[in-house]
């Protein structure tokens, strides 16, 4: 993915929508397509996960949802889907065509489905000289925030004997936490929280000390990152 380039730079959205007293925007569009954002062309070829089996979205279907720039500027109405495979959004314009959104200009993105309305951050995460991003699902919001990060890889599956092959996706759930601007993947140990989390240590250490306390499930974690936040 290319991040040369802001997402939104066309001077006519920039004459539109920009307001400059208050250096923010809300556009309705109710439904329109995303106004020519700049990102990179998916185009109508033969899709990559044609021969795969299940599915790399959070949903199929385009979705209409929000996205909110770390400029400020909000694009109301916009389709979109989120794709877990790649981590990436895509997104489509009001020609009809599909692009991937750059992630360094993203700050979250709100999608209502069945009833819920889902806001994912974009996080960024850098090790080795290495910087990508992730579609976080907000669990818990506060001083220590909380993010699932689903992802879905193709795994090729070959029977015994047999010269034929099968591709399928294998979901693996990851969580994420941010304090004071620094987000890193969890990891489900005292001393992980001891060393991201500082002046949080009492807390801490009367959860672990209950050997009943087990970070085993998605709503224990959920129950003791809200307990660091109270």
């Amino acid at each position: 993915m290319k991040h040369s380039c802001a997402l939104f730079c066309r001077p006519l959205l920039i004459a539109l929508f920009i307001v400059p007293s208050l250096g923010f925007s809300q556009v309705d569009n109710s439904g329109i397509y995303l106004l020519d954002p700049v990102g990179n062309a998916v185009g109508k070829g033969k899709s990559i996960y044609e021969d795969v089996s299940g599915s790399a979205y959070f949903h199929d279907e385009w979705l209409n949802g929000d996205v909110y720039l770390k400029t400020k500027e909000i694009y109301k109405g916009t389709f979109l889907k989120l794709n877990f495979h790649t981590q990436e959004v895509h997104a489509l314009t009001k020609n009809n065509a599909e692009i991937i959104l750059q992630g360094e200009t993203i700050d979250r993105i709100e999608i209502p489905f069945k009833g819920l309305r889902f806001n994912f951050n974009i996080l960024k995460i850098s090790k080795d000289k290495v910087t990508k991003y992730l579609l976080g699902d907000v669990l818990v919001d506060g001083e220590v925030k909380l993010y699932r990060v689903v992802k879905r890889a193709i795994i090729t599956l070959k029977d015994y004997n047999s010269a034929v092959s099968t591709k399928k996706f294998k979901e693996s759930t990851e969580y994420y936490v941010t304090y004071k601007d620094k987000t890193e993947e969890m990891v489900k140990e005292k001393d992980f929280f001891n060393n991201f989390i500082g002046g949080k240590s009492d807390k801490i250490e009367a959860y672990f000390s209950n050997k009943k306390n087990k970070l085993k499930k998605e709503d224990d974690i959920i129950s003791f990152i809200e307990l660091l936040n109270n």
